[in-house]
C-alpha cells in the first residue's frame, strides 16, 4: 500500500496542525458525485487497520478502503488565507460542480 505525504504536508501536519497520534484517511459516500475523502486525527490505529508511514506521518486506513486509497498523495496548498491539505488519487478524477465529491474511474 502506497500513501505519500509530501515533505511540505508533513511539516504542516506535525508542526502547524500539531497532530498527535495517527491520521485516519477514509473514503466516504458523499455529495452528488458519490465519494469524498476524510482525514481525521486518531489516538491509535483500530484493529485491522493498515498503517503507512510517510515523511514521519502515520496514516491509517481500514482494510475495506485500502485498495481504493492505494497511490493517494497528501499535499499542502498554501493560499492567501492560510493553508489546507489536499488529497489526490489517480483512481478518482471526475468531480461534481462544487468540487466536494468525485467518482471512481472505471
Amino acid at each position: 500500500m502506497q500513501i505519500t505525504v509530501t515533505p511540505e504536508a508533513a511539516r504542516y501536519i506535525l508542526h502547524e496542525r500539531k497532530i498527535a497520534g495517527v491520521l485516519r484517511l477514509a473514503l466516504v459516500k458523499s455529495g452528488c458525485s458519490g465519494f469524498s475523502f476524510t482525514l481525521t486525527g486518531a489516538a491509535a490505529p483500530s484493529t485491522g487497520d493498515i498503517a503507512v508511514v510517510s515523511n514521519g506521518v502515520t496514516i491509517v486506513v481500514s482494510q475495506s478502503d485500502a485498495a481504493d486509497l492505494d497511490d493517494t498523495v497528501i499535499d499542502v496548498v498554501k493560499q492567501f488565507a492560510g493553508a489546507s491539505l489536499q488529497i489526490s488519487n489517480p483512481k478518482f478524477t471526475s468531480s461534481c460542480g462544487c468540487g466536494k465529491s468525485f467518482t471512481k474511474n472505471s
